[in-house]
């Protein structure tokens, strides 16, 4: 990933839109440089925000983004452009993440622009994923690797084998292992669970198995159970025989109860029989007494058949008699009918003649009453004319009118608006002749604005290069108290080899003379008589001890010569801090001399501050006049007057920053006032038009209010004279009044229809209802024929069913209804009787010489012998229970002795994989991350080799090092000088920083080389610096160039100077009054 372009509205200090296009680096390194809160970082956290919602720094928060110089319309909002130069996600790619405060709370819309133009679809937290997905790095891994903020370099170095883990895990893809490790430890807990389950369960089988005492086999079991894990076999063994000898006993058992049960059924076969027999006389005293009930009931059931028979003849008779009776019926009806329709003609009769006179009455009134209702219609019908053209008169009436109403309120809206105008207009003319100079005072106090900050901006150089010059004093003090040790320890070991070397020398007769044999020439003297040879003695000096002194005495050479380079470097850096500080008396001292007199007099500005810094300065510089080392002498400030300026510098500053706020509140409030007199005078400007252009509307107004007035009177005058010819005030009341008319002549016509139908229709009914009354009577008369006959027949059948008369036909018809219940009685009873005898005299042939037996001896036998086959088979039951529950446990105790060998092996297998694994000691992912963590090492050492001179190297600690706790990625330090190895907690605030730097830049470039989709072709360092010395942030700067001009970006947050020298490729970030400003400089 590569960053394109970077915009920035509202967004932290930036109170506006700011644009930062990346394409104009040169070489891949730039530096981002300002004051302390102008803004730099907040280009790195707008990067950071873009991507993944979240800021750089965990101690800012998204809803801290909203500019505080925002305007309020203005939008915050980040838009990220970069690229993929190669790959699967190569193109360029936008992305745009909108902040949205409102009162419910912050919330925020991310917009991505894909390499096609297209804009991705999807929600937030897609287009989140998508954006993560392309980077191939999520929020921590890019924070770890492509943009390393303020604080976090301490972190790569300093953390423990448990928080390094987790950082390594976002950054390597750790998931197969995690798995691996959480698969093995899920596998070894679930085998040590069956084992455990497998013990359970044997030792419950071996619990449940039945031994008997009595066969002798129970002290074997007992002695088996106690060796159930040594010798498992043998339970199974005991098993087997307690098995076979509960088999022979259920056999024998089995064999004593087949024959107790086939007694049992020859006795059952006896009783049975002798039971039929007694069953079948018991069914013949029963069947006998049946028959003696039905022969009590045979006189009931005769005295049923005669009534039966009478009945059945009644309802013959009763057919015939409905004939009769339906006539008769008839007859009635038809009486009642002929009286009813005469009762009708009568009342019709007297109806008709009323009709008739009505009629004439209204026939009387008709011809005058309607020849006078058309007259007046037709009058009416000729008038409406006139009323049409009077109306059409009033509508334009009314209209003229309403224009007449509409101007004359239009003149009077015009003449109050003018004068409201002209009230205004003066108010504004007096507060405009208050504002007439604005501009000149507010040109005045921003020039004494400009020339405060200018004060300020200088004397905090001064502030900044006092402290800058008391760190380096300090830090002379330091050097030279080293060098002074180093330099004594030097002259020390020089003083000891050279004593050891006088010895040595001295001893070198007596080592000749150890060597010296008689008869062998001395090599000196070249006599063999050897009389008096040198001796050893305790001041003897071998020629290890010499080379032992002589080393000794270079290694404190080469640190004293060390330490005299660091105080000499030291020296001249507190020298360059001097001449700093006097360059910015100097300034202080014009600009206070020069400022603007119209400030000095407002400010009460402090002139008298020259004279104080030069007596300070001529004081400090004779500090150390007297103090000599080696010869060489230097100046330097003391402490107490250093603090003494310092003390005078800041309150100055305070002053001047007292002086700025209040300054720059007046400002605000002129340009209020400017501002205010701008809107004034434009506003001033529309009034007089508006007063233009109201004189002319009401000039225009007056002319059409004239006009109108004279059309409205002629149309009253014309309406006057028309309504004089009309009969009604308006043609809405005379055109009701023909309506009227028109409906009074519909309803004599109406009438005089409706009298002429009713006596038509009454005609009509009086003929029909004549005609109905002639066939009533002939009907009538016909049945009445038909009725004497019908009797006859009725008399007729009656003798011939043997009824004496209508009453003893009667009589029996009252059991008509029961003639299906009677039948079926009568029925049932013959068929009862006869089943009865039936069964009698087959149960007399069945029982022919048989008689009745006694059972209960035999059933008391039965139940003795039944008693005695259930205590018989309970014993077999617990028999075989025994010998069931005796094979289960052998098959179940088999089957988990085969489980637990299977289990056994794997055990010995998982159990030594989750050892290696889970070790409490180093996990399998962090033995995976300990070789990524030696190539990361690897990767850094070669920089920090250059950058170091080889002064020290990163070493992943020995395992065998580590003491309790999880171990495996504790980071040492080693000195390739010395050869020995140290605590990384041990580097200084500098060697930290280079450090942390290698580690980044390390891990880059083996995510880099690991990762086919992550492309990391960007970095950023927020400060750290600061704490190198010259020539190791020179080795730092060429490091970056070098990494730049691989085709990488880099970009560098820092205060150092010297950078803004060694980094052609800058970022300039100001602020003022509306927030941050960005400045692209380009050195060469």
């Amino acid at each position: 990933m590569k960053p394109l372009k970077l915009v920035m509205s509202a967004f932290g200090s930036y109170g506006g839109e700011e644009i930062i296009d990346f394409s104009k680096i040169k070489g891949g390194l730039f530096l981002v440089s300002g004051d302390t809160g102008s803004g730099k970082t907040t280009i790195f956290d707008g990067i950071m925000y873009a991507l993944y919602n979240k800021m750089g720094g965990g101690d800012r928060e998204t809803k801290m983004m909203r500019s505080e110089y925002a305007k309020d319309k203005q939008k915050t909002f980040v838009e990220f452009t970069f690229e993929y130069t190669h790959g699967e996600n190569k193109g360029v790619y936008v992305v745009k993440r909108t902040t949205n405060f409102r009162k419910s709370g912050v919330t925020s819309d991310v917009v991505l622009t894909l390499p096609d133009g297209e804009v991705f679809n999807g929600k937030n937290k897609e287009t989140d994923e998508k954006i993560q997905s392309i980077v191939g790095l999520d929020y921590k891994q890019f924070g770890k690797i492509v943009m390393i903020a303020q604080g976090q370099f301490r972190e790569l170095i300093m953390e423990n084998t448990k928080n390094r883990k987790e950082i390594f895990k976002s950054i390597f893809s750790m998931d197969i292992y995690e798995k691996i490790e959480r698969v093995i430890n899920d596998r070894f807990k679930k085998i040590y669970a069956q084992i455990k389950d497998n013990n359970l369960l044997l030792e419950e089988n071996f619990n449940t198995a039945y031994v008997s005492e009595e066969n002798g086999n129970t002290d074997a079991w007992r002695e088996a159970f106690e060796k159930r894990d040594t010798e498992p076999g043998l339970l199974l063994d005991v098993l087997e025989q307690e098995i076979k000898e509960l088999e022979i006993k259920k056999n024998e058992e089995k064999k004593i109860i087949d024959k107790k049960n086939a007694d049992i059924v020859k006795l059952v076969k006896r009783i049975s029989d002798a039971d039929k027999i007694n069953s079948k006389f018991g069914q013949r005293k029963e069947a006998v007494l049946r028959y003696e009930s039905l022969m009590e009931q045979k006189e009931t059931y005769d005295n049923k058949a005669v009534i039966l028979k009478k009945a059945k003849a009644a309802g013959e008779v009763r057919q015939v008699q409905s004939v009769y009776i339906k006539t008769k019926d008839t007859i009635e009806l038809r009486e009642k009918q002929l009286e009813q329709n005469k009762s009708k003609f009568v009342l019709l009769e007297q109806s008709h003649k009323k009709l008739l006179s009505e009629k004439e009455s209204f026939e009387k009134s008709y011809l005058t009453d309607n020849e006078k209702l058309l007259k007046e219609k037709n009058r009416l019908e000729n008038e409406m004319e006139k009323y049409k053209v009077y109306d059409e008169k009033n509508k334009l009436y009314i209209l003229e009118e309403k224009k007449l109403k509409e101007l004359k309120e239009k003149s009077d809206l015009l003449n109050d608006e003018k004068k409201a105008a002209l009230i205004k207009s003066e108010e504004n003319k007096k507060i405009l002749l208050q504002l007439k100079d604005i501009e000149l005072e507010l040109q005045k106090y921003i020039a004494a604005d400009e020339n405060e900050k200018r004060n300020l901006k200088e004397f905090e150089a001064l502030k900044k290069a006092i402290a800058s010059y008391k760190k380096e004093n300090s830090r002379l003090d330091s050097a030279e108290k080293e060098y002074a040790d180093k330099y004594l320890a030097w002259k020390e070991a020089r003083k000891t080899y050279e004593n050891t070397s006088d010895r040595y020398v001295a001893a070198q007769a007596a080592i000749l003379a150890a060597g010296l044999k008689d008869g062998m020439p001395c090599p000196v003297c070249g006599s063999t008589n050897h009389t008096h040879p040198a001796a050893m003695t305790k001041d003897t000096v071998t020629k290890e001890e010499l080379d032992g002194a002589k080393s000794k005495e270079n290694e404190c050479e080469k640190e004293k010569n060390n330490s005299q380079k660091i105080f000499e470097d030291n020296k001249r850096k507190k020298d360059v801090a001097f001449a700093e500080v006097k360059r910015y008396y100097e300034i202080c001292y014009y600009l206070g001399d020069k400022a603007d007199t119209s400030l000095k007099d407002k400010k009460g500005y402090n002139t008298s501050l020259k004279d104080k810094t030069d007596t300070d300065i001529k004081e400090h510089e004779n500090i150390r006049q007297q103090e000599n080392i080696k010869d060489k002498e230097y100046t330097s400030f003391g402490e107490n007057k250093t603090d003494k300026l310092e003390e005078n510098v800041k309150t100055k500053i305070k002053e001047i920053k007292k002086s700025l706020t209040e300054n720059e509140q007046t400002i605000e409030d002129l340009y209020s006032k400017k501002e205010e007199k701008l809107k004034r005078e434009k506003a001033e400007k529309e009034t007089e038009a508006k007063l233009k252009e109201m004189e002319e509307n009401i000039s225009d107004n007056a002319e059409m209010l004239n006009k109108q007035s004279v059309s409205v009177g002629s149309l009253s005058a014309e309406m006057e004279m028309l309504k004089k010819e009309l009969s009604y005030e308006s043609s809405d009341t005379a055109l009701k009044e023909l309506e009227n008319i028109r409906n009074k002549i519909e309803v004599l016509e109406k009438r005089k229809r409706e009298l002429d139908e009713n006596i038509l229709k009454s005609d009509r009914t009086k003929s029909n209802l004549n005609g109905t009354i002639k066939e009533n009577k002939n009907q009538l008369e016909t049945d009445r024929k038909n009725l004497e006959t019908e009797y006859d027949d009725f008399i007729k059948v009656l003798k011939e069913k043997e009824f004496e008369n209508e009453e003893a036909y009667n009589e029996s018809l009252v059991h008509i209804e029961s003639i299906e219940i009677f039948d079926r009685q009568i029925q049932e009873y013959k068929e009862e009787v006869s089943k009865v005898s039936s069964l009698i005299s087959v149960l007399d042939d069945m029982l022919d010489g048989e008689k009745e037996i006694d059972t209960d001896v035999m059933l008391q036998q039965k139940a003795e012998m039944e008693i005695e086959a259930e205590r018989l088979a309970n014993e077999n039951e617990i028999t075989v229970s025994k010998l069931g529950t005796n094979n289960s446990v052998r098959d179940k105790v088999s089957k988990l002795m085969e489980q637990r060998g299977k289990l056994n092996e794997k055990y010995k297998i998982i159990s030594s994989l989750n050892n290696v694994a889970n070790s409490k000691k180093i996990h399998f992912q962090t033995f995976v991350l300990r070789q990524y963590f030696n190539m990361v090492i690897s990767y850094a050492n070669k920089r920090l080799a250059v950058m170091t001179s080889n002064g020290f190297l990163l070493k992943c600690r020995d395992i065998s090092l580590t003491t309790a706790g999880e171990t495996g990625l504790e980071l040492d330090v080693y000195s390739p000088v010395t050869g020995k190895v140290r605590d990384a907690h041990s580097l200084s605030g500098g060697e930290t920083f280079m450090a942390s730097l290698a580690m980044a830049l390390g891990m880059s470039d083996i995510v880099q080389n690991n990762s086919g989709k992550t492309q990391i072709d960007t970095m950023f360092i927020d400060e750290g610096f600061g704490s190198l010395s010259d020539d190791v942030r020179d080795k730092a700067v060429k490091i970056l160039l070098d990494l730049a001009g691989s085709s990488r970006l880099v970009g560098v947050i820092s205060h150092v100077s010297e950078l803004k020298e060694q980094i052609p490729s800058k970022i300039i970030v100001r602020k003022d009054n509306d927030g941050s400003h960005i400045t692209w400089v380009q050195d060469r």
